[in-house]
């Protein structure tokens, strides 16, 4: 009966978010807390990382949750529980490919400037930021849009895009940039979460 007892306090004194994230593989110079990343290295909330280099990528997984890919950037995990899960992306191509959401979950990813919100699965998106905006492209779902400084949001779509700009430049969604396109499907490729090329035929 102690031994059980025990048992119950070793495992509910463990964090929930332990081991939640997981690095599949990256290439280039990856950092967490500013520290040298091992791909056994166990990724919490609360955490920066960083890839670095020529064509650098960092591939992470959230257990059945969604897969993500950094390239050339920064993030930090900021919170994950049953109403949200944000990422901070700092700098750099950040690709999402979101499987499942729990129920009356939220996914937000947001930039200094921007918040970039997701309610439904089977999303994927890229958001790359910039010194002077940010910009969305939406494979596959609907992506909300909206400087963190206004009220006005857009609900951008499959094969759309969106420049929000830190300067008071208008916003505007429109039919995706085949270019911007063609970087965010063989950025899917490379997660192994292809997107079908509807634009490129």
């Amino acid at each position: 009966m102690k031994f059980f007892i025990i048992l119950i306090f070793i495992f509910s004194s463990i964090p929930a978010n332990a081991n939640r994230f997981s690095v599949q593989t990256y290439k280039g110079k990856a950092l967490v807390n500013g520290e040298k990343l091992t791909k056994s290295f166990p990724l919490q909330i609360g955490d920066s990382l960083e890839i670095r280099g020529e064509n650098s990528y960092i591939i992470i997984k959230n257990m059945n949750n969604s897969t993500f890919m950094i390239k050339d950037g920064k993030i930090k995990l900021l919170k994950f529980d049953r109403q949200e899960f944000i990422i901070q992306l700092e700098t750099g191509k950040f690709f999402l490919a979101l499987h499942k959401l729990q129920k009356e979950q939220k996914l937000k990813v947001q930039t200094s400037n921007s918040l970039f919100s997701i309610e439904n699965a089977h999303t994927k998106l890229m958001i790359y930021a910039r010194n002077n905006y940010d910009y969305l492209c939406v494979g596959d779902g609907n992506v909300f849009a909206k400087k963190i400084s206004e009220m006005e949001e857009f609900n951008v779509g499959a094969e759309e895009d969106i420049f929000v700009y830190y300067s008071d430049k208008k916003k505007s969604k429109k039919a995706a940039n085949l270019k911007m396109y063609k970087r965010m499907s063989e950025g899917f490729s490379l997660i192994k979460f292809p997107i079908e090329n509807r634009l490129l035929k």
